[in-house]
């Protein structure tokens, strides 16, 4: 088919007007979403904020390490791992907690020792004569 030169010419003031309208109402608001979205995305960290963060989570290393060390925890280094100070300390706490009562629980706790020594009894009694009557047997083998 072919157009006369007029209605080509409506045919492209049409196409003009709906791309104008479409530009209007699709486009635009698109275009000022996707400006607003780039303004809220968080840039990527520079090299500098990089290295400030390793050097900041080593020096947080080297603190856990010293702190272990001060309430006699070092041979714990490597196993604790803390987010801040406070949770450090919490930690360091509650596991010193725990090793005393380890220390407590296995510690030496003595036993009734028993009497086995006649002379030892009547000591115990304020037994006088008992204890020398003890002391005879002993001598004399009775």
């Amino acid at each position: 088919m072919d157009f006369t030169e007029e209605q080509q010419q409506a045919i492209n003031e049409q196409l003009e007007q709906a791309k104008t309208q479409w530009e209007t109402d699709v486009l635009s608001p698109l275009q000022t979403k996707l400006e607003d979205l780039k303004t809220k995305v968080p840039k990527a960290p520079s090299q500098e904020e990089l290295a400030l963060q390793a050097k900041e989570q080593a020096l947080f290393s080297k603190q856990i390490n010293l702190t272990l060390k001060e309430n006699g925890l070092g041979a714990f280094d490597g196993l604790i791992e803390a987010k801040d100070e406070k949770d450090l300390d919490q930690k360091v706490k509650q596991l010193s907690k725990v090793i005393n009562e380890l220390k407590i629980s296995q510690s030496y706790i003595p036993k009734d020792k028993g009497d086995t020594d006649p002379y030892a009894k009547f000591e115990k009694n304020k037994d006088t004569k008992g204890m020398i009557n003890a002391k005879l047997s002993k001598l004399f083998g009775k």
